[in-house]
């Protein structure tokens, strides 16, 4: 899937998604059908909520565009969670943990500048 044009944000995630996916490859098939597969499909449903994010442009669609960021960043959250529980538990090296760690804390930022943003354009109105 080609990736040019798309946000910043959008990129930053699909690698998370990436890196996440490399680094639970050898987990066992029932850590696969659990934990991996649910930070996987919070990872898709935040590329899905920057895809519709992306297409909500103009200033007199913010507040749209403000709800769809809190998702994100709320399902950003969670997976951060989950993965330092599979650490935690064993699941991932610190290898394999650290760099969707790194990939998460700039995408964070990115959300972060993204919200200042259109949260400057709601309190313009």
């Amino acid at each position: 899937m080609a990736t040019e044009g798309r946000l910043p944000l959008y990129n930053k995630v699909r690698q998370i998604f990436d890196q996440f996916e490399m680094s639970t490859r050898k987990n066992p098939v029932n850590i696969k059908m659990g934990i991996v597969a649910v930070v996987e499909n919070q990872l898709i449903e935040a590329l899905v909520l920057l895809s519709y994010a992306e297409e909500v442009t103009g200033d007199d669609c913010a507040e749209d565009r403000m709800d769809l960021i809190d998702n994100i960043g709320k399902i950003l959250k969670e997976v951060r969670i989950r993965i330092r529980i599979m650490h935690d538990l064993k699941f991932m090296k610190d290898t394999g943990f650290a760099a969707p760690g790194k990939l998460q804390n700039n995408a964070n930022d990115q959300l972060a500048g993204w919200r200042n943003k259109t949260e400057k354009i709601i309190e313009k109105r």
